[in-house]
Protein backbone atom coordinates (compact mmCIF):
# COMPACT_ATOMS: atom_id res chain seq x y z
CA UNK A 1 0.00 0.00 0.00
CA UNK A 2 1.48 3.15 -1.35
CA UNK A 3 -0.97 5.68 0.78
CA UNK A 4 -3.18 5.54 3.73
CA UNK A 5 -5.65 7.25 5.58
CA UNK A 6 -5.87 6.54 9.26
CA UNK A 7 -8.96 8.55 11.33
CA UNK A 8 -7.20 9.34 14.84
CA UNK A 9 -9.82 10.26 17.46
CA UNK A 10 -7.82 9.52 20.30
CA UNK A 11 -8.91 7.38 22.21
CA UNK A 12 -7.74 3.83 22.66
CA UNK A 13 -9.24 3.05 19.12
CA UNK A 14 -7.05 5.58 17.56
CA UNK A 15 -4.18 3.78 18.89
CA UNK A 16 -5.29 0.64 17.32
CA UNK A 17 -5.95 1.78 13.56
CA UNK A 18 -2.44 4.00 14.29
CA UNK A 19 -0.74 -0.03 14.76
CA UNK A 20 -2.51 -1.27 11.60
CA UNK A 21 -1.44 1.09 9.53
CA UNK A 22 2.63 0.57 10.96
CA UNK A 23 1.84 -3.02 10.07
CA UNK A 24 0.14 -2.49 6.61
CA UNK A 25 2.65 -0.07 5.61
CA UNK A 26 5.48 -0.80 3.69
CA UNK A 27 8.64 1.54 3.94
CA UNK A 28 8.46 4.89 1.99
CA UNK A 29 4.46 4.66 2.16
CA UNK A 30 2.84 7.66 2.89
CA UNK A 31 0.66 7.75 5.89
CA UNK A 32 -2.08 10.88 6.29
CA UNK A 33 -3.45 10.74 9.74
CA UNK A 34 -6.52 12.73 10.27
CA UNK A 35 -8.84 14.33 13.31
CA UNK A 36 -11.94 15.21 12.74
CA UNK A 37 -13.53 18.04 15.08
CA UNK A 38 -17.25 18.62 14.83
CA UNK A 39 -18.79 22.02 13.55
CA UNK A 40 -20.79 24.23 16.87
CA UNK A 41 -24.25 23.96 16.45
CA UNK A 42 -26.37 26.82 14.38
CA UNK A 43 -26.26 29.57 17.00
CA UNK A 44 -22.23 29.82 17.06
CA UNK A 45 -22.51 29.44 12.74
CA UNK A 46 -24.93 32.53 13.50
CA UNK A 47 -22.31 34.27 15.53
CA UNK A 48 -23.90 34.19 19.18
CA UNK A 49 -20.96 31.76 20.80
CA UNK A 50 -18.10 33.03 18.84
CA UNK A 51 -15.63 31.31 20.69
CA UNK A 52 -17.19 27.70 20.49
CA UNK A 53 -16.05 26.98 16.97
CA UNK A 54 -12.05 27.87 18.34
CA UNK A 55 -12.30 26.11 21.30
CA UNK A 56 -13.87 22.76 18.83
CA UNK A 57 -11.10 23.49 16.39
CA UNK A 58 -8.37 23.44 19.88
CA UNK A 59 -9.42 20.82 21.29
CA UNK A 60 -8.97 18.84 17.62
CA UNK A 61 -5.27 20.33 17.73
CA UNK A 62 -4.92 18.47 21.25
CA UNK A 63 -6.21 15.35 20.46
CA UNK A 64 -3.94 15.32 16.88
CA UNK A 65 -0.62 16.23 18.54
CA UNK A 66 -1.47 12.81 20.39
CA UNK A 67 -0.88 11.06 17.05
CA UNK A 68 2.08 13.00 16.59
CA UNK A 69 3.75 11.93 19.08
CA UNK A 70 2.64 7.69 18.42
CA UNK A 71 4.35 8.47 14.58
CA UNK A 72 6.90 10.28 15.68
CA UNK A 73 9.66 7.84 14.70
CA UNK A 74 7.76 7.63 11.04
CA UNK A 75 9.35 9.71 8.62
CA UNK A 76 6.74 12.10 6.51
CA UNK A 77 3.30 11.47 8.22
CA UNK A 78 1.07 13.73 6.98
CA UNK A 79 -0.97 15.19 10.05
CA UNK A 80 -4.97 16.74 8.61
CA UNK A 81 -7.43 18.49 11.05
CA UNK A 82 -10.69 18.81 9.56
CA UNK A 83 -14.16 19.70 9.94
CA UNK A 84 -17.34 18.05 9.46
CA UNK A 85 -20.41 17.05 10.76
CA UNK A 86 -19.47 13.68 11.68
CA UNK A 87 -16.29 11.78 12.16
CA UNK A 88 -17.54 9.22 8.91
CA UNK A 89 -18.41 12.46 6.90
CA UNK A 90 -15.00 13.69 7.43
CA UNK A 91 -13.25 11.00 6.81
CA UNK A 92 -14.85 10.24 3.56
CA UNK A 93 -14.38 13.27 2.22
CA UNK A 94 -10.72 13.43 2.27
CA UNK A 95 -10.77 10.06 1.20
CA UNK A 96 -12.45 11.22 -1.78
CA UNK A 97 -9.75 13.89 -2.01
CA UNK A 98 -6.24 11.86 -0.84
CA UNK A 99 -8.05 8.20 -2.95
CA UNK A 100 -5.72 6.63 -0.32
CA UNK A 101 -5.26 2.42 -0.79
CA UNK A 102 -6.91 2.28 2.48
CA UNK A 103 -8.43 4.35 4.99
CA UNK A 104 -7.70 2.59 8.65
CA UNK A 105 -9.62 2.97 11.76
CA UNK A 106 -9.99 1.00 14.66
CA UNK A 107 -13.42 0.06 17.22
CA UNK A 108 -14.81 1.61 19.86
CA UNK A 109 -13.50 0.04 23.42
CA UNK A 110 -17.21 0.13 24.77
CA UNK A 111 -19.80 -2.37 25.26
CA UNK A 112 -18.87 -6.14 25.25
CA UNK A 113 -15.74 -7.50 23.98
CA UNK A 114 -15.21 -3.97 22.73
CA UNK A 115 -16.73 -5.34 19.49
CA UNK A 116 -18.45 -2.81 16.82
CA UNK A 117 -21.42 -1.90 17.60
CA UNK A 118 -24.26 -1.20 14.75
CA UNK A 119 -24.70 2.44 14.07
CA UNK A 120 -21.27 3.59 15.25
CA UNK A 121 -18.77 5.68 14.40
CA UNK A 122 -16.74 2.90 12.85
CA UNK A 123 -19.78 1.03 11.40
CA UNK A 124 -20.79 4.34 9.84
CA UNK A 125 -17.28 4.94 8.49
CA UNK A 126 -17.27 1.71 6.95
CA UNK A 127 -20.88 2.01 5.26
CA UNK A 128 -20.88 4.17 1.82
CA UNK A 129 -17.10 4.81 2.24
CA UNK A 130 -15.57 5.34 -1.23
CA UNK A 131 -11.66 3.45 -0.20
CA UNK A 132 -10.70 0.14 0.87
CA UNK A 133 -11.76 0.19 4.76
CA UNK A 134 -9.05 -1.71 7.64
CA UNK A 135 -10.27 -2.13 10.68
CA UNK A 136 -8.17 -2.94 13.61
CA UNK A 137 -9.17 -5.31 16.21
CA UNK A 138 -9.38 -4.12 20.13
CA UNK A 139 -6.54 -3.79 21.78
CA UNK A 140 -4.08 -4.46 18.91
CA UNK A 141 -1.57 -1.72 19.68
CA UNK A 142 -1.18 -3.71 23.07
CA UNK A 143 0.54 -6.58 20.90
CA UNK A 144 3.36 -6.52 18.31
CA UNK A 145 2.09 -7.35 14.79
CA UNK A 146 3.60 -9.08 11.64
CA UNK A 147 0.79 -9.67 8.72
CA UNK A 148 2.28 -13.05 7.99
CA UNK A 149 -1.07 -15.57 7.60
CA UNK A 150 -3.56 -13.56 5.35
CA UNK A 151 -7.14 -14.91 5.08
CA UNK A 152 -8.71 -14.09 1.73
CA UNK A 153 -12.54 -15.08 1.22
CA UNK A 154 -13.84 -15.99 -1.95
CA UNK A 155 -16.66 -17.18 -3.83
CA UNK A 156 -16.15 -16.62 -7.44
CA UNK A 157 -18.11 -13.87 -7.56
CA UNK A 158 -17.02 -10.42 -9.21
CA UNK A 159 -16.52 -8.78 -5.49
CA UNK A 160 -14.43 -12.30 -4.83
CA UNK A 161 -12.48 -11.35 -7.39
CA UNK A 162 -11.36 -8.12 -6.94
CA UNK A 163 -10.53 -8.98 -3.16
CA UNK A 164 -8.81 -12.02 -4.54
CA UNK A 165 -6.67 -9.96 -6.86
CA UNK A 166 -5.91 -6.98 -3.97
CA UNK A 167 -5.29 -9.50 -1.75
CA UNK A 168 -2.80 -11.28 -3.47
CA UNK A 169 -1.45 -8.25 -4.38
CA UNK A 170 -1.05 -7.14 -0.69
CA UNK A 171 -0.07 -10.38 0.09
CA UNK A 172 3.29 -9.50 -2.44
CA UNK A 173 4.21 -6.61 -1.00
CA UNK A 174 4.06 -7.96 2.85
CA UNK A 175 5.56 -11.29 2.05
CA UNK A 176 2.93 -12.44 3.86
CA UNK A 177 0.73 -16.28 3.06
CA UNK A 178 -2.64 -16.24 1.33
CA UNK A 179 -5.04 -18.52 2.71
CA UNK A 180 -7.90 -18.54 0.30
CA UNK A 181 -11.21 -19.61 2.36
CA UNK A 182 -14.20 -20.73 0.54
CA UNK A 183 -17.47 -21.31 2.89
CA UNK A 184 -20.06 -23.98 1.82
CA UNK A 185 -23.04 -22.33 2.42
CA UNK A 186 -25.60 -24.36 4.39
CA UNK A 187 -27.76 -21.85 4.93
CA UNK A 188 -28.97 -22.08 1.31
CA UNK A 189 -32.58 -22.57 0.81
CA UNK A 190 -32.33 -25.77 -1.11
CA UNK A 191 -30.08 -27.56 1.86
CA UNK A 192 -32.57 -26.34 4.56
CA UNK A 193 -35.70 -28.14 2.88
CA UNK A 194 -33.96 -31.28 1.37
CA UNK A 195 -30.38 -31.64 2.90
CA UNK A 196 -29.82 -34.33 0.11
CA UNK A 197 -26.70 -35.61 -0.28
CA UNK A 198 -26.82 -34.77 -3.96
CA UNK A 199 -27.14 -30.98 -2.87
CA UNK A 200 -24.05 -30.86 -0.38
CA UNK A 201 -22.23 -32.56 -2.90
CA UNK A 202 -22.95 -30.55 -5.91
CA UNK A 203 -21.99 -27.17 -3.50
CA UNK A 204 -18.79 -28.53 -2.47
CA UNK A 205 -17.73 -29.44 -6.23
CA UNK A 206 -18.54 -25.60 -7.12
CA UNK A 207 -16.46 -24.70 -3.81
CA UNK A 208 -13.25 -26.72 -4.99
CA UNK A 209 -13.61 -25.30 -8.26
CA UNK A 210 -13.18 -21.96 -7.20
CA UNK A 211 -10.42 -22.37 -5.34
CA UNK A 212 -8.79 -24.35 -8.01
CA UNK A 213 -9.62 -21.18 -9.60
CA UNK A 214 -8.01 -18.64 -6.66
CA UNK A 215 -4.73 -21.19 -6.76
CA UNK A 216 -4.64 -19.99 -10.46
CA UNK A 217 -4.57 -16.64 -10.20
CA UNK A 218 -2.56 -16.45 -7.45
CA UNK A 219 0.05 -18.50 -9.27
CA UNK A 220 3.67 -17.17 -8.17
CA UNK A 221 2.85 -15.61 -4.69
CA UNK A 222 4.98 -18.10 -2.23
CA UNK A 223 2.66 -20.37 0.52
CA UNK A 224 -0.75 -20.22 -0.97
CA UNK A 225 -3.52 -22.43 0.76
CA UNK A 226 -6.84 -23.03 0.31
CA UNK A 227 -9.23 -23.89 3.30
CA UNK A 228 -12.87 -24.48 2.58
CA UNK A 229 -15.33 -24.35 5.54
CA UNK A 230 -19.31 -25.60 6.10
CA UNK A 231 -21.54 -23.72 7.79
CA UNK A 232 -22.86 -20.43 8.27
CA UNK A 233 -20.91 -17.98 6.04
CA UNK A 234 -20.82 -15.32 8.89
CA UNK A 235 -20.10 -17.59 11.53
CA UNK A 236 -17.45 -19.16 9.45
CA UNK A 237 -15.28 -16.56 8.48
CA UNK A 238 -15.32 -14.86 12.29
CA UNK A 239 -13.98 -18.22 13.49
CA UNK A 240 -11.56 -18.40 10.92
CA UNK A 241 -10.18 -14.91 12.16
CA UNK A 242 -8.78 -16.84 15.49
CA UNK A 243 -5.75 -18.20 13.04
CA UNK A 244 -5.18 -15.10 10.81
CA UNK A 245 -3.42 -12.01 10.96
CA UNK A 246 -5.46 -10.65 8.64
CA UNK A 247 -8.69 -11.16 6.40
CA UNK A 248 -9.69 -9.88 3.25
CA UNK A 249 -13.24 -9.58 2.86
CA UNK A 250 -15.44 -8.39 -0.53
CA UNK A 251 -18.81 -6.54 0.11
CA UNK A 252 -22.17 -7.26 -0.77
CA UNK A 253 -22.62 -7.75 -4.94
CA UNK A 254 -24.98 -4.79 -5.51
CA UNK A 255 -25.06 -1.14 -4.62
CA UNK A 256 -22.97 2.06 -6.19
CA UNK A 257 -19.82 1.21 -7.80
CA UNK A 258 -16.65 1.86 -5.62
CA UNK A 259 -18.64 2.27 -2.18
CA UNK A 260 -18.79 0.10 0.60
CA UNK A 261 -22.05 -1.52 1.56
CA UNK A 262 -22.12 -4.01 4.74
CA UNK A 263 -24.24 -6.60 4.32
CA UNK A 264 -25.42 -9.24 6.55
CA UNK A 265 -22.01 -11.85 6.53
CA UNK A 266 -19.57 -8.84 5.99
CA UNK A 267 -20.98 -6.82 9.24
CA UNK A 268 -21.34 -9.96 11.39
CA UNK A 269 -17.35 -10.29 10.40
CA UNK A 270 -16.60 -6.78 11.08
CA UNK A 271 -18.18 -6.99 14.23
CA UNK A 272 -16.77 -10.16 15.95
CA UNK A 273 -13.45 -10.23 13.93
CA UNK A 274 -10.43 -11.40 16.20
CA UNK A 275 -7.67 -10.24 13.38
CA UNK A 276 -8.21 -6.90 11.29
CA UNK A 277 -10.74 -7.08 8.31
CA UNK A 278 -9.50 -5.06 5.10
CA UNK A 279 -12.73 -4.46 3.09
CA UNK A 280 -12.38 -3.66 -0.91
CA UNK A 281 -15.34 -1.79 -2.47
CA UNK A 282 -17.89 -3.62 -5.16
CA UNK A 283 -15.91 -4.15 -8.25
CA UNK A 284 -16.43 -2.40 -11.38
CA UNK A 285 -16.93 -4.32 -14.51
CA UNK A 286 -13.87 -6.76 -13.93
CA UNK A 287 -14.93 -10.71 -14.13
CA UNK A 288 -18.32 -10.56 -15.10
CA UNK A 289 -18.41 -13.85 -16.57
CA UNK A 290 -17.66 -14.82 -12.96
CA UNK A 291 -20.22 -12.59 -11.13
CA UNK A 292 -22.76 -14.54 -13.72
CA UNK A 293 -21.72 -17.79 -12.92
CA UNK A 294 -21.45 -17.66 -9.18
CA UNK A 295 -25.14 -16.41 -9.00
CA UNK A 296 -26.19 -19.57 -10.32
CA UNK A 297 -24.32 -21.15 -7.39
CA UNK A 298 -24.83 -21.71 -3.64
CA UNK A 299 -21.63 -21.33 -1.68
CA UNK A 300 -20.74 -17.94 -0.09
CA UNK A 301 -17.75 -16.18 1.65
CA UNK A 302 -18.56 -12.25 0.91
CA UNK A 303 -21.42 -10.31 2.05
Amino acid sequence: MKRMLVGFDGGLGGHDAVALARALAPSGADIVVATIYPQAPLLAAAGLDRGLQDNLRARGGAILDRARALLEDVPGVEFRLAMATSPAAGLHRLALELEPDALVVGTSHQGPLGRIAPGSVTEQTIHGAPCPIAVAPRDYAGHGHELRRMGIAFDGSAEGFNALERGGELARSLAAAPVVIEVVDQTWPLVGAYGTADVIGDLRETAEMHLREAQHALAGIDGVTVQTREGFPARELAEATHNLDLLVLGPRGYGPFKRLLLGSVSAHVVRNAECPILLYPRATEAHDDSSARAEETTTTATG
